[in-house]
């Protein structure tokens, strides 16, 4: 029988989600340097921001909001959107994020994740779920497990 504690269950790769996906968030390591987020947007998606130049803010949630990070669009904004693909005809949108403690140290692939936008008094905000291995531990534990196995 092998339904005992000697056996672990693998859990496949997480695919990386499709290219028309609106909004996708992944971890992304060059060169020996610790994980950033990524997060890719489609022009859809930030048409509703109605931003008015490419530069955002961006806010991690923490409390009742641990699970989701924020884009807000701010003419002074320290981040900028950058086109991806644009020989392609572009469309698409990145966001590199600085490195967040919380988030593991591994490299994930870009996965199609729950977004919304929402009005705060004149703004539009962009919140995104981020995946559980950004905010959950035990998550996060096994994520990094995991890409140890794989990398080798």
């Amino acid at each position: 029988r092998v339904m005992d504690s000697e056996w672990t269950d693998l859990e496949p790769a997480p695919a990386a989600a499709s290219t028309k996906a609106p909004v996708r968030f992944g971890l992304q390591k060059i060169r020996g340097t610790k994980a950033r987020g990524v997060i890719l947007l489609s022009r859809d998606v930030l048409h509703k921001l109605e931003l008015t130049n490419w530069r955002v803010r961006v806010r991690i949630g923490s409390g009742a909001h641990a699970h989701q990070i924020a884009i807000l669009g701010d003419t002074d904004g320290p981040f900028e959107l950058q086109e991806m693909g644009v020989a392609k005809g572009g469309g698409v949108f990145r966001v590199r994020l600085p490195v967040v403690e919380r988030f593991p140290d591994a490299t994930a692939a870009n996965v199609e994740v729950a977004w919304k936008v929402e009005r705060q008094g004149k703004a539009s905000v962009l919140v995104i779920d981020l995946p559980p291995y950004c905010w959950d531990q035990t998550s996060a534990r096994k994520f990094e497990q995991r890409y140890e196995s794989e990398a080798g």
